[in-house]
């Protein structure tokens, strides 16, 4: 498994949390909380030693902290996996749940693994849409003007979305 700098700042920022540890007092002796927030920012890059002494001050040895990265890291992977076979087996209500599982993962995502859920998300809504139009006595003509009307919206929303991000 592959691990940058970002992913071990993250596992040490999400276990400094867990552990009830305030910035100030986990950064003390070590560097600054600027520093530290400069590398939770991505910002600087943290160097060895410092990572060494936040894994020592959380009460790890160095194979336990990255043992314990790896099942972490390990777990997501297995919940994306099970969301693609709740899609390919038509299972809408684990994927939603799923969904919601993988998102408590949310400093560790990458911008793909962000777009794919945001894409699942998008299907099992049109899923839902299209339950409702599941009438035999719709004509083609008229099921694709139904679909089309419901891509608009989605694509309108998402285009807002953009606009209210880059203002």
């Amino acid at each position: 498994m592959d691990f940058n700098s970002r992913d071990i700042v993250l596992f040490i920022e999400e276990t400094r949390i867990k552990q009830k540890y305030n910035q100030q007092t986990f950064c003390d002796g070590i560097i600054s909380v600027r520093n530290y927030r400069r590398y939770l920012n991505e910002d600087a890059h943290v160097k060895f030693e410092v990572v060494l002494q936040f894994i020592h001050r959380l009460g790890y040895t160095y194979s336990a902290f990255f043992e314990a990265l790896i099942q972490y890291k390990d777990s997501l992977s297995q919940r994306f996996k099970s969301l693609d076979k709740s899609f390919k087996d038509f299972n809408y209500d684990q994927a939603k749940s799923d969904i919601q599982e993988i998102k408590t993962f949310s400093l560790y995502l990458t911008t793909s693994q962000v777009d794919q859920l945001r894409l699942y998300e998008k299907l099992i809504h049109l899923y839902d849409h299209l339950e409702h139009f599941n009438d035999d006595t719709l004509s083609v003509k008229e099921y694709t003007e139904k679909l089309s009307l419901l891509f608009q919206k989605d694509i309108q929303l998402m285009f807002n979305e953009f606009i209210k991000k880059a203002i």
